[in-house]
């Protein structure tokens, strides 16, 4: 007996006004259900969800009724018919209880298959829901598994195709190490995915989660080969969830950077500053000059989420050579971009410290802002490195 409907529920600690927000908010979409999102919440307004593995669906909203029900057509990459999903929120005691009904699949094989994809689809968003508002934490991120490996390059074809991900290395005590895979290693599947580009190994890694075991097929030495592996987790500590407490984590990391920066700039010459070490390589203002622009896109960034109004894009994420020299050049000399960036650091704090008690509430949205925190300094202290090696070229 073929299955033509989907009914999924979870109850979550959440009132239903949240919970609707989360169904109807183009920014909240894309924190539990969709990589890409965008809604216009009123009957006969868009909806638009992409996922990274290529699903797309598009829609309309049908009804909305305030806090207790919405409902929108469904059409996904291939699907010949449209569907309808159903979403009622029935307060409970400790909460909301949400109630997904997903009707209207015809009777295809292209349908029975789409109908058991999208049931196991929605009982694993709904999970990610309940742990977003509840906790602030995106399992498909925390749950995220990690292979365990150093990728070096695609792998290319005689025509310049790429056939798989070149591996440099392995990480010891992780699942690739485990399994007997080593750097030079050319991994072209797993679980049972193509893979031929960086992208589509993080694809096929994503449809899976930390302690499945998958095959992974590669080649060794022009031999192709296959191997069960056991996907690592990740540790992401704790994170915290208050203004008080991220605002004096954050600020005690500021002065780090102040103090740090100060000490690796003592004496540079305006010379020094502006030489680039090589072509295509930025000179000392210009990775401070990176460094301002990050500091205050990270406000933008807070303020959109607060708003509800994040922008996106599509596609990698790179960084501006042409803005950066502007910027850069806009400055007379270091000094004054030293003071700038301490000043973005200071508002940054200020910033934090002072999140409005109902965003500090919104969890899903704060766990994303205090959680980059959690893993550490890195992307500062790459820079401060690569700003010791411009002043030392500077200087040779």
């Amino acid at each position: 007996m073929s299955i033509k409907r989907i009914v999924a529920e979870v109850e979550v600690k959440a009132d239903p006004a949240e919970v609707y927000r989360m169904f109807t908010n183009s920014s909240a979409l894309r924190e539990w259900l969709a990589d890409a999102a965008l809604a216009t919440p009123r009957p006969g307004g868009r909806i638009l969800l992409g996922w990274n593995d290529g699903y797309l669906t598009t829609g309309h909203f049908r009804s909305m009724q305030g806090s207790e029900e919405v409902s929108f057509s469904w059409r996904g990459t291939d699907e010949s018919e449209a569907t309808r999903v159903k979403v009622g929120l029935r307060p409970t005691d400790s909460g909301t209880l949400v109630k997904v009904r997903h009707t209207g699949f015809g009777d295809s094989k292209k349908s029975k298959s789409a109908v058991r994809a999208l049931e196991a689809a929605w009982n694993r968003s709904l999970e990610n829901l309940a742990s977003v508002l509840e906790s602030g934490e995106d399992l498909r991120f925390t749950r995220r598994p990690m292979l365990g490996v150093l990728v070096d390059e695609e792998a290319r074809d005689s025509d310049g195709a790429p056939v798989g991900v070149k591996l440099g290395g392995t990480v010891d005590g992780m699942g690739a190490a485990a399994a007997g895979i080593t750097g030079g290693d050319i991994i072209t599947s797993l679980g049972g995915k193509p893979v031929s580009t960086f992208t589509d190994l993080g694809i096929a890694a994503s449809a899976h989660r930390a302690g499945e075991v998958v095959e992974v097929g590669y080649m060794r030495d022009g031999v192709a080969d296959a191997v069960e592996m056991t996907l690592s987790g990740r540790d992401i500590g704790e994170v915290e969830m208050t203004a008080a407490g991220l605002a004096v984590k954050v600020g005690a990391m500021c002065q780090r950077f102040s103090d740090v920066l100060g000490g690796t700039l003592e004496g540079i010459t305006d010379e020094e500053a502006n030489r680039r070490p090589a072509e295509g390589e930025w000179s000392v203002k210009e990775i401070l000059a990176h460094l301002i622009i990050d500091e205050g896109g990270l406000h933008s960034r807070v303020v959109e989420m607060f708003e509800g109004v994040e922008a996106y894009f599509d596609g990698g994420f790179g960084n501006s050579h042409w803005r950066t020299k502007v910027i850069a050049d806009s400055y007379p000399d270091v000094g004054s971009m030293v003071d700038s960036y301490r000043q973005l650091m200071a508002q940054t704090v200020g910033l934090i410290s002072s999140i409005p008690p109902e965003f500090e509430k919104r969890r899903s949205n704060f766990w994303r802002i205090s959680f980059p925190y959690n893993e550490g300094d890195s992307h500062f202290d790459e820079h401060i490195d690569q700003i010791r090696a411009a002043i030392a070229a500077a200087r040779a």
